[in-house]
């Protein structure tokens, strides 16, 4: 079955082939599994960049983004077929215990150390949220310490688009709806009757970069105390997932934590870290 997509006064058609092509290309370049049964998915993400970018055939988008440079194409590639739904204290599980059990961990661990950097990983941050909700964790737990510190929180995510929101740091009263009032007056300003900013304080900690998970070797040069990784892995095989997880262990520190969404699991038995509580696993001293 094809699919029909108007541009302009020609009908292009998206046959199953080409539908295969571009799946397979997806995961390549990013790692997302697109199955042959998601034919529709892909033409209706198809579909969108076509009225958009007004291609006259498939052929001709697909050499122009296998042959792109610039990464426009590449990141308007990932934003039509990436999944971005998050909102402030989701999965509020984990930031329980993070703020219960990490971050003493953490604080212990490095003052023995006679050290003050604190680094922590949101890997496929999608718009911010998840960030800025553990910046403001780190704040309440040091309070009036928390100027001795250095906090440096990386936020990475391969969407452009999402990327922009999170920097812009300006989100709807929905998105917010689960913080405390007396967080959102403390670290948000309204903006209008349905909107709030952060604070220069929580933008402050946190850096915004654009990263693909594919990529066979991370840019760091420092290990992570934490790294959250939530609902990202659903969408990779089984061996993308498990090269991926050996990647991410790498550039955890001994002791330091690891984050998956809660309908997410690693096999205990391949596993490099430890198993700690649900979706929660440990990397070992």
């Amino acid at each position: 079955m094809n699919s029909d997509t108007f541009v302009g006064n020609t009908t292009i058609k998206f046959s199953k082939e080409e539908c295969k092509q571009i799946g397979e290309f997806v995961h390549r370049k990013f790692g997302i599994t697109l199955s042959e049964d998601k034919e529709a998915l892909i033409s209706s993400r198809l579909h969108k960049i076509f009225k958009k970018e007004r291609f006259n055939s498939f052929d001709e988008f697909y050499q122009a983004v296998v042959a792109d440079t610039t990464g426009e194409l590449l990141g308007l590639l990932i934003d039509h077929f990436s999944t971005n739904h998050t909102f402030f204290y989701r999965e509020n599980e984990h930031f329980n215990f993070f703020s219960n059990k990490v971050l003493p961990n953490i604080v212990n661990r490095l003052k023995q150390q006679h050290q003050r950097q604190m680094r922590i990983w949101c890997a496929g941050c999608s718009s911010g949220e998840e960030a800025y909700t553990l910046a403001i964790l780190i704040l309440e737990f040091l309070g009036n310490q928390a100027r001795d510190w250095e906090i440096a929180i990386l936020a990475t995510d391969i969407s452009n688009k999402v990327l922009e929101i999170a920097s812009s740091g300006i989100y709807e009263d929905a998105n917010i709806s689960r913080l405390p009032d007396h967080w959102r007056s403390k670290y948000f300003q309204k903006l209008n009757s349905s909107q709030w900013r952060v604070n220069q304080s929580l933008k402050d900690l946190i850096m915004f970069r654009r990263l693909n998970l594919m990529r066979k070797n991370f840019p760091f040069k420092q290990t992570f105390q934490s790294i959250f990784c939530r609902n990202v892995m659903i969408y990779f095989n089984e061996n993308d997932r498990a090269e991926l997880v050996n990647r991410f262990h790498r550039f955890t520190a001994p002791g330091g934590y690891f984050f998956i969404g809660h309908s997410e699991s690693l096999r205990r038995g391949d596993s490099p870290y430890n198993y700690v509580a649900p979706a929660i696993y440990q990397r070992g001293a």
